[in-house]
């Protein structure tokens, strides 16, 4: 909410990561206002909804719809483009295949003109693919997320933060070479 935001914000916090999308009309007041980061996030329904039979009929069209019409609208409301970070919403209303797809196909988004961030670290669509149940043991799996799409988000969240800065420094030496 934009009242958590100011708290958060008057606390000493430099940036906002909304998962909301500034679903808070008042958000974009009170980013504008501070001239931070905000990450805007796609999630289909809310966090007790968002995984009750979520469909779509093209995960990557709408995901892209969304953010594009949520960087205008924060453009609109005076948030400088470069405060600007998008995230499709790993796991926030996705089915297995639409993470997939996301992360596929991540390349696409750049086109929006944003910074991009991408939350994957230990998700469940990992646990489906490698039959790991624990979270905290997909370190292995996130990591290959990481690499696969190093090329493409810039910034990544995850638990294992040294483990990830070797994976990108080995990924991205060889992405500026393959």
């Amino acid at each position: 909410s934009a009242e958590v935001a100011a708290a958060i914000l008057s606390a000493g916090a430099e940036m906002v990561n909304d998962v909301t999308a500034m679903s808070d009309s008042e958000m974009s007041k009170v980013i504008a206002k501070a001239d931070i980061p905000i990450v805007l996030m796609h999630m289909q329904g809310t966090p007790d909804t968002m995984q009750e039979n979520p469909g779509y009929s093209n995960v990557v069209e709408e995901v892209y719809t969304f953010l594009q019409e949520k960087i205008t609208a924060a453009t609109g409301a005076g948030i400088a483009r470069e405060q600007i970070i998008i995230d499709p919403g790993i796991g926030f209303g996705k089915r297995l295949e639409d993470n997939i797809e996301l992360i596929s196909r991540l390349a696409e988004f750049r086109w929006l003109g944003c910074r991009i961030l991408l939350g994957h670290s230990r998700k469940s669509f990992i646990g489906t693919l490698t039959g790991v149940e624990k979270p905290s043991e997909r370190e292995a799996g996130t990591h290959a997320v990481t690499a696969l799409s190093s090329n493409y988000a810039d910034i990544m969240r995850v638990h294992d933060v040294e483990g990830t800065m070797q994976v990108l420094q080995i990924s991205r030496e060889f992405g500026q070479r393959i």
